[in-house]
């Protein structure tokens, strides 16, 4: 538990997912297989993050609730023996991170209370003091804001058992409140002076500063809305004690305008900041651009921004008028009440002072760069309803759902950075706090927790968290066996789909990446006949082209055999005999639709020419084997990766099938192709030797990894040695790169296990390439490998760059994971990189790959040329493009795919690097890196 967690939006997914290579994610084991023994620190953190979870298959879900307690306040107390700094910073750190167990930790500090004050005042008032550092922080963040939240929460809590007394709380808050005014009305002042006299335009041009008063006032509102939002969510842990305080203190001239501190007078500041709000609805932020119907929730939202605090207003009324009757809370002070009457609760405690005016913001800017900066600091809350009512809090009044919201998304930012403790968390310890309100089945709150992560994750303008935060939190919730959280997900998703037409376009664009993602995670399996009918629309329908534009990032993610092979026959319907299908025809007819013929947009006089191409070849391959036998066996693998990699199918974009033989023919005769298919062939006959000696021997994956690269190098060893006497010694990293892209062609998981697996074979293959490269003179002085050997990459890992980038030219995502995996595993290096990056590649002899669609093949006359010409070298600067987007990002050490698995390579200067290679004499590339 890090207080100082966060740095802005995103700060959290640095360290998202640690990587655990060759071992099970998370497991820490002590010798011999035994659990570690806890420190007393580490027993403390186990019980308060553990206190009254019944849920863990343990002895301990038999326990009562005082007995947790007893049995974490003895723990509390054994630490208070030796100074009490252990439980104090912890404490306070458990309540900020488990919102839902904020009023545990404040039962602890109370019960702690009667018999250490002390103890307990230092806690307050430390509390205190690091709520207003974070209320008046001149560079605040979300990070910060969210821990401020928090900390008035836990304070209103600490209320309920009499540690914080109510004239303390109530002006707390009333000075929160009386700050967000404050601050308002201070930006109209401060545009109303500086407003010019309009004369006799102020009727009619809104003169007299009204206008700009109000523009101001909007400029710093997302930060007294957010002020304002802390104190009505604070509320409902200590409304009803309140409520039941004496009004007998004056609050003077301090701006309460001689009003009693009470808690109706603090409400009464409420309902009059809401009415002197300038915006009380963001249109910008709204994601949907228009509405299905009246009753659609979606259409009204804004994602969380001013129409927020307008709800939140209005369900707080309702739940005072329910007399603060909340169920979700849970009362854990039942039993102890008569101990924590008995105590006095704090006095003297300092005031809490709050800064009037957004904090790090110069009063003297214009207004539209104080709201750009308010709001950067400021972010939405986020917030997109998709479920009806009855699909969650059903008859519960509506502050129920609001603080199960609260829950998920404080849970989503206390524990972005582990990526397990979430998981575990929103799918058990959530569910088993919540089930004495929703029940045991667990069904409302995946509802809950799936539409607040999509909220989350289709918020605007942009996402607390990397996406690929939310792609693969929502892989690992699906994967949850007792959560069942994919029925939750497909109802979220069947409304987003049927939203489609109203949607805003980056959203779209959002959902798309993340389906293509979640389906490659789960062998592309979906219920596509009931998208089946969108063929039918026209080319412009917006959902016809979400599931053109899913399609499309599909094939980038994997083989197009096998995305086809995902789709099932539902996904075949549309292309009729031919292979390689990728989209959908017309239900129930045989062939393609003749008006809309495909969702991708297939020539069907390119698909015949391409069956008569691929038939051709595939007789002549057959004859190929017959007179030939395994040497054009190898020649036809040697030609692609893909036809490597899938059993009895084509890969990239050629098909599928046995005709996808068509893209070897170009390869033949190339001794690496030759050698690289050979390998392939000989790995995968080793398969089940290997998966033999691992059961027998029962091998961690480690040892398995070490087993394969021991294997492929004796290999390299005995038939490598022809290969390098005739093609030189930067052969053998190519052959071994052609491996890595046979093993990997079927999706991103394959490809880890592939780089994983044979990582220490490429690191010894490409030593020796280096030295002998360096010992034999085999790069020719003044050529570009010689230049970049000079400035310090390695010939081998520039020589298998090569291989790499000439493979997926067309295909920059896939490029980016092999490249990021490689940096990962320190396979590759940064210098080879950028090294490959400034080399003048050579054009691949025929189109291909898995993102790549074949379009107007048989075209007559120049202009067909000039076209073609004009694509192949703007998918050249993508992929040039992909590649200078890995060295920038393994700069600054947040690679998406780091994001992913934690790792990142050994710090270097990327950008001294590429001012070398701009001095460098022989580099002809390097004005690409201005235009891109």
């Amino acid at each position: 538990m890090d207080g100082g967690r966060g740095g802005g939006p995103g700060a959290g997914g640095s360290g998202y997912q640690r990587s655990y290579i060759g071992g099970k994610r998370g497991r820490e084991e002590g010798p011999e297989g035994q659990p570690p023994k806890l420190s007393p620190q580490h027993l403390l953190v186990a019980k308060l993050l553990g206190v009254c979870d019944r849920n863990t298959g343990s002895a301990r879900d038999s326990w009562t609730d005082e007995r947790f307690f007893d049995d974490l306040l003895k723990s509390c107390r054994r630490d208070l023996e030796h100074g009490g700094d252990n439980v104090a910073w912890l404490l306070v750190e458990a309540a900020v991170e488990v919102s839902f167990k904020t009023q545990h930790y404040a039962l602890v500090l109370g019960i702690l209370n009667t018999e250490r004050p002390d103890f307990s005042r230092r806690v307050t008032s430390a509390v205190i003091a690091d709520l207003r550092d974070c209320l008046a922080a001149p560079d605040p963040s979300p990070a910060r804001n969210h821990r401020a939240k928090q900390l008035l929460r836990f304070l209103a809590a600490l209320h309920a058992v009499n540690v914080v007394p109510a004239e303390w709380l109530l002006a707390a808050l009333t000075e929160v409140t009386t700050a967000a005014a404050d601050g308002l009305a201070q930006a109209a002042a401060a545009a109303a002076a500086e407003e010019p006299p309009m004369g006799g335009m102020d009727e009619e041009g809104m003169g007299g500063g009204g206008g700009g008063g109000s523009a101001a006032a909007s400029a710093v509102q997302p930060w007294s809305d957010f002020l304002v939002y802390s104190v009505l969510a604070a509320l409902p842990w200590c409304g009803r004690d309140l409520a039941a305080a004496p009004a007998d203190v004056d609050m003077g001239g301090e701006g309460g305008g001689g009003a009693g501190l009470s808690l109706a007078g603090l409400l009464a500041r409420v309902e009059s900041y809401m009415a002197a709000r300038p915006v009380a609805e963001d249109e910008a932020l709204r994601p949907m651009m228009g509405a299905r119907s009246e009753e659609d929730l979606a259409a009204r939202s804004d994602s969380g921004g001013a129409s927020f605090l307008t709800e939140l207003w209005s369900v707080t009324c309702e739940c005072r008028d329910n007399a603060w009757e909340v169920q979700v809370l849970p009362g854990p002070h039942g039993p102890y009440l008569e101990k924590l009457a008995a105590a006095q609760p704090l006095e003297g405690l300092e005031p809490l002072q709050v800064p009037h005016w957004p904090p790090g913001i110069d009063p003297s800017l214009p207004a539209a760069l104080i709201a750009a900066r308010v709001r950067s600091a400021f972010p939405p809350r986020g917030g997109i309803r998709l479920l009806s009512r009855e699909y969650l809090e059903g008859e519960l009044p509506g502050v129920e759902r609001l603080l199960v919201e609260e829950y998920v998304r404080d849970t989503l930012e206390a524990l972005s950075s582990d990526r397990t403790a979430c998981v575990l968390t929103l799918s058990g310890a959530l569910p088993h706090h919540l089930a004495p309100v929703f029940g045991p089945q667990r069904a409302t709150v995946r509802n809950f927790v799936a539409e607040a992560l999509f909220s989350q994750m289709l918020r605007l303008p942009s996402a607390s968290l990397s996406h690929a935060a939310y792609c693969t939190l929502l892989v690992d919730l699906c994967k949850v066996p007792h959560f069942q959280f994919a029925r939750a997900l497909s109802s979220c998703v069947r409304e987003l789909f049927g939203c489609m037409p109203y949607l805003d376009p980056e959203l779209r664009c959002r959902l798309a990446s993340w389906l293509s993602y979640h389906l490659s995670s789960f062998s592309y399996q979906w219920p596509w006949d009931r998208w089946q009918w969108v063929a039918e629309r026209p080319p412009h329908d917006p959902q016809r082209g979400f599931v053109a534009l899913l399609l499309s990032r599909l094939l980038r993610l994997a083989d197009y055999t096998v995305g086809q092979q995902g789709q099932g026959q539902q996904g075949q319907r549309g292309r009729g005999s031919g292979g390689g299908g990728g989209g959908y025809g017309r239900r129930g007819a045989p062939g393609a639709d003749s008006e809309h013929p495909d969702l991708l947009e297939e020539d069907p006089e390119t698909i015949r020419q391409q069956e008569q191409q691929n038939a051709a070849v595939q007789q002549q391959h057959q004859q190929q084997q017959q007179g030939e036998g395994d040497a054009a066996a190898g020649t036809a693998a040697a030609g692609g990766a893909e036809d490597m990699a899938v059993e009895g199918g084509g890969g990239g974009g050629q098909g599928g099938g046995p005709t996808a033989a068509a893209a070897a023919a170009p390869w033949a005769g190339d001794p690496v192709a030759e050698t690289a298919a050979r390998l392939v062939v000989w790995c995968r006959q080793e398969g089940s030797g290997v998966a033999a000696v691992t059961r027998a021997r029962s091998l961690r994956p480690e040892q398995v990894a070490a087993l394969w690269s021991s294997k492929v190098v004796e290999w390299m060893q005995l038939h490598g040695r022809e290969l390098a006497e005739q093609e030189g010694p930067l052969a053998a990293p190519k052959v071994l790169a052609t491996l890595l892209l046979a093993m990997g062609v079927k999706s991103p998981s394959h490809l880890h296990v592939a780089v994983e697996r044979y990582a220490e074979a490429v690191r010894a293959t490409l030593a020796e390439a280096d030295a002998d490269a360096a010992a034999l003179g085999a790069l020719t002085h003044g050529s570009w490998e010689a230049t970049a050997a000079a400035l310090g990459a390695s010939p081998g890992q520039v020589a298998m760059m090569e291989m790499v980038r000439y493979y997926h030219s067309g295909e920059p995502q896939r490029l980016l994971l092999l490249v990021d995996r490689l940096l990962a595993l320190h396979v590759m290096e940064g210098p080879s990189i950028v090294a490959a990056l400034f080399a003048d590649a050579k054009q691949p002899q025929q189109q291909r790959g898995a993102g790549r669609r074949r379009r107007g093949e048989g075209t007559e006359g120049e202009g067909a040329e000039e076209e073609e010409d004009a694509r192949e070298e703007a998918e050249e600067e993508e992929a040039s493009c992909a590649l200078m987007w890995v060295c920038w990002k393994a700069a600054h050490g947040c690679c998406r795919c780091y994001y992913l698995h934690g790792t990142r390579s050994e710090p270097m200067c990327y950008y001294q690097l590429t001012k070398t290679w701009f001095a460098a004499p022989s580099v002809t590339f390097a004005s690409r890196v201005y235009e891109t």
